[in-house]
């Protein structure tokens, strides 16, 4: 054996074992060597999109390209990389030569309607949708056959019915927190440490403050009467010790915010916004006070505000990504904790959430890379190696999956999961189905016991099992069609660019399905 081929195999072992760099370095000295591209070729790709270099990734996926231009794996991934960089129109354009080159397979059509969501394109999806219709009729047949959506699901939903169950509720029990569970007890984590709802932000002039504030923590809830008691005792004390009357309002909006009285909690806050609508304080306090009502775009829109008054404000685009990641809109939650990151790379918590966006958009590679790069970093913060644990559990690498949690036990023997449990050694032994990674912990907050949507009845429709699977999993995690749509279209276009030698419809339904329900368990969506 060649010491190229020496060096490919180890290569290609410390890819294999998610050993990202030490792969990469290797692999990147073959192809100055001139090796065999096409078997450094395809690893590289992963690995630069692991290390999120997309533009060194786009380099080599042409490089296959240059070679066969009608290579329809090359030109997926190609348009996934394109899609990422939030080049649509471009994603577009391979979307169209993969349907030139193979006209009569689904995939990509499909690619070009999950590109057309993700610009929000409704009346484009509607007009195509109709086109195929009309005129390719085979493959919107097709299309139902292997995906289970006809073209009123592909135009709004996987099951309409969805959305006039979830109306039926009353939002303000739910923070939409079925699309994304796992990042309620993060958002609560940027109350406590990076954002307006902290004590911390007005104790220093009023400890006295503190104690009220916390009162109530750890307890049985209080009766109303109680807490009107409490409040009122906590707003004499503000007025007889603060001057300002901005931060007047505040104390007293951060008080109701502690009791959950979020209505009256923004009535402060606009007051003050009327005598200072500049004041970031403020603006980040509502934006958190309207996230925790649910009323998501009224909070984006206020963090937007933020934003531009302040650009360089590192809390306000952490909160902006941890909003996006109750939205589900999983590329909009990468972007702002990157840039976040982009000005200030040294809060390790703002890594963690940058790779639980990564992960959540179905690309676990990336986010393992992304972990790695931290780690680095911060190779003592045993929070960053549970995850690391987690990430590579969810890829079946139980080696060095265990690694990763010996070392977080070394590094910390009171671990806690994402529930706030103590975490033991044998946690590895735990099946797939018992892992938490994707369960962060659940937001007190938030209830979604009172959402029922058992009404939603799979066999009142003419279902395949394993579409009645996949519907009985997006009803009963409480999918409106939107976010059932975004998720089956990506689900879909990664089963696809992993399986274009796999032929049998039935077979990759079922891996789509199957991706589906692993993304909900795990909470990666």
């Amino acid at each position: 054996m060649s010491s190229l081929d020496e060096k490919f195999e180890k290569a290609y072992d410390n890819y294999e074992n998610h050993q990202i760099d030490e792969a990469l370095k290797l692999f990147e000295e073959l192809f100055e060597e001139e090796y065999d591209l096409e078997k450094i070729i395809p690893p590289m790709i992963d690995l630069y999109l692991a290390t999120d270099d997309l533009e060194k990734g786009e380099e080599c996926v042409d490089i296959l390209l240059k070679d066969d231009s009608e290579n329809l794996e090359a030109l997926s991934i190609k348009s996934y990389i394109l899609t990422h960089m939030e080049k649509f129109e471009d994603a577009l354009e391979y979307a169209e030569k993969i349907i030139e080159l193979d006209p009569n397979v689904e995939e990509g059509y499909l690619l070009k309607i999950s590109i057309y969501h993700l610009q929000n394109r409704t009346e484009d999806i509607n007009n195509y949708v109709d086109e195929l219709v009309e005129e390719r009729p085979e493959v919107i047949d097709g299309i139902k056959e292997f995906t289970g959506l006809g073209p009123e699901d592909l135009k709004t939903g996987i099951v309409p019915e969805f959305d006039d169950e979830v109306e039926e509720h009353d939002h303000s029990e739910c923070d939409h927190d079925h699309h994304h569970h796992h990042h309620d007890d993060e958002c609560e984590h940027y109350d406590e440490h990076h954002g307006p709802n902290s004590d911390d932000d007005y104790e220093c002039e009023h400890p006295e403050l503190h104690e009220h504030d916390h009162a109530h923590d750890h307890q049985e809830p209080m009766d109303e009467e109680t807490i009107n008691n409490m409040l009122k005792e906590i707003y004499e004390e503000v007025d007889a010790n603060t001057d300002d009357e901005v931060e007047r309002n505040l104390y007293k909006a951060n008080g109701a915010a502690q009791f959950s009285r979020f209505e009256e909690s923004l009535d402060f806050i606009d007051e003050a916004l009327k005598i200072d609508d500049k004041n970031m304080d403020a603006l980040l306090l509502k934006s958190a006070i309207l996230f925790n009502l649910t009323k998501f775009d009224e909070a984006l829109t206020t963090i937007d505000n933020v934003i531009e008054l302040y650009p360089d404000n590192t809390d306000a685009l952490t909160f902006k990504g941890f909003v996006y990641l109750n939205l589900g809109d999983f590329k909009e939650a990468e972007n702002s904790f990157k840039t976040a990151l982009d000005l200030d790379n040294d809060d390790f918590e703002v890594w963690r959430q940058y790779s639980f966006a990564v992960a959540s958009g179905g690309d676990m590679n990336r986010a393992i890379g992304i972990n790695q790069k931290a780690l680095k970093k911060f190779p003592e913060e045993s929070d960053l190696w549970y995850d690391r644990y987690n990430f590579l559990n969810q890829i079946d690498s139980k080696a060095k999956a265990q690694e990763a949690l010996d070392k977080c036990l070394e590094l910390n023997p009171n671990q806690l999961d994402y529930q706030g449990n103590p975490v033991s050694s044998d946690n590895s032994d735990e099946t797939e189905e018992e892992s938490d990674f994707g369960d962060f912990g659940d937001n007190d907050q938030f209830d979604l016991n009172n959402v029922d949507l058992n009404n939603v009845n799979p066999e009142d429709i003419e279902l395949s099992p394993e579409e009645e699977r996949l519907f009985t999993l997006l009803s009963e995690n409480g999918y409106d069609s939107q976010k059932a749509t975004n998720l089956v279209l990506s689900s879909y276009q990664e089963v696809m660019s992993q399986n274009l030698n796999v032929s049998d419809e039935e077979e990759l339904f079922k891996k789509v399905v199957d991706l589906v329900e692993k993304k909900i368990h795990n909470g990666d969506i």
